[in-house]
């Protein structure tokens, strides 16, 4: 790495503290792909106080502003705390389905869990179903790209931009056999269009409360190098142009069992990528506190797919 295309603040480059930092660990971590979430409280250990914060506020990019008619239809939301209330509010409303597309499928996907929540699917499903069976909670993440005509994937199926990275020296042996491929990460959901992938979400179904070795392992360091494959690989679609990958925006949807947090990840300067977390949502079993759960998680799914938008647009 050239000292000149690093990050510096103050009188410290960024990478190199990340380096001697990552040095220290015994095993794999996110900072030894330069990658810094800011979520991860280990850095105040690594950071000072000053340096966290210069970097959380590097070429910071303000969360999107949703469309104005469905910020206005979610408000209405705000103080309802009858099932029928909320399914009145919503049925009531009316959006064109092409010109409104967010506000009609948020309204979509409210009267779908008002209807779970009514036969008490959503409880019987957080206690005894399986991990297809919690989709139906988070199936809004699906549907509200529809409108984009991007390419939702649920398949098992390793990401593009991984198997690209691990795969970079394959070709064939002495012998002229063809080297085997090697498998990496593979997503439990991808978007993409074009071959190109501009978001993902990992998936966990058994709940401990964000403790969990297979959460944290994703969460920390499998899910982060992803999402940083795919930001890599929309940068050589653009000629690793340096303006245009400052302006790179690759989300991510981490959900276990009930629980989501929404992630964000640019290269604001030098050579790492940050990724910032929204606030965690938690989905309740029974109909409560629906302004605060629900309709936050489809505030924070509308508002990283709005910031989808311009990637997808680039593709």
């Amino acid at each position: 790495m050239k000292d000149e295309k690093k990050w510096k603040v103050g009188d410290v480059y960024v990478e190199d503290v990340i380096y001697k930092h990552a040095k220290t660990l015994k095993y794999e971590n996110a900072a030894h792909s330069f990658i810094l979430n800011l979520a991860d409280k280990r850095w105040k250990n690594v950071f000072t106080e000053d340096q966290l914060s210069v970097i959380e506020k590097e070429s910071f990019l303000p969360l999107p502003t949703l469309p104005r008619e469905l910020v206005e239809f979610l408000k209405k939301f705000k103080n309802v705390e009858n099932l029928d209330d909320a399914w009145k509010i919503a049925n009531d409303s009316c959006f064109d389905p092409v010109n409104q597309f967010d506000a009609d499928c948020a309204k979509q996907s409210i009267l779908s869990i008002i209807s779970a929540y009514r036969w008490d699917v959503v409880n019987r499903i957080a206690r005894q179903g399986k991990e297809r069976d919690l989709m139906r909670v988070w199936r809004a993440i699906d549907d509200c790209f529809d409108d984009l005509k991007v390419d939702i994937r649920r398949s098992d199926q390793q990401a593009y931009a991984s198997s690209a990275r691990l795969n970079e020296d394959r070709s064939t042996s002495i012998d002229g056999s063809i080297m085997r491929k090697i498998v990496g990460v593979k997503p439990d959901l991808i978007i993409s269009k074009n071959m190109l992938e501009y978001g993902a979400a990992e998936h966990g179904y058994e709940d401990e409360t964000g403790v969990g070795t297979k959460e944290l392992t994703e969460r920390y360091l499998k899910f982060p190098k992803t999402l940083k494959d795919m930001m890599l690989k929309i940068g050589q679609y653009l000629d690793n142009d340096r303006k245009a990958l400052r302006s790179l925006r690759i989300i991510g949807f981490s959900y276990t069992h009930l629980r989501m947090v929404g992630l964000i990840m640019d290269a604001p300067c030098g050579y790492v990528c940050r990724i910032r977390e929204l606030k965690e949502v938690t989905i309740p079993c029974e109909f409560e506190r629906f302004y605060t759960t629900y309709i936050r998680f489809i505030k924070q799914i509308f508002t990283l797919k709005v910031g989808s938008i311009l990637m997808v647009g680039r593709g």
